[in-house]
């Protein structure tokens, strides 16, 4: 690799990496009972890895579709809210 290539790649690196699909309002909403997750576990784990962004996804199992597919998703919408405010 030649020393172009290495310092662009670092530049990218630097401010940590991109995960553009991480379903953590789906595992807020499965430990809907417990508070101060991603403060307490999420951020250390994430800071540990290098993560440096992070796109959350939403996804709905199976299980709750199709009568409760809007509600659970927007009950995992309120947990990242209120799981944010608690970091």
């Amino acid at each position: 690799m030649d020393a172009s290539t290495d310092a662009r790649i670092q530049r990218f690196h630097a401010a940590g990496i991109i995960d553009m699909h991480f379903d953590l309002p789906l595992g807020l909403f499965d430990r809907r009972t417990e508070h101060g997750l991603i403060r307490d576990e999420f951020v250390p784990e994430l800071r540990a890895g290098g993560i440096g962004l992070v796109g959350a996804a939403l996804f709905v199992e199976d299980k709750y579709l199709p009568e409760m597919g809007l509600r659970v998703a927007l009950d995992e919408v309120a947990r990242l809210y209120d799981e944010v405010a608690l970091a």
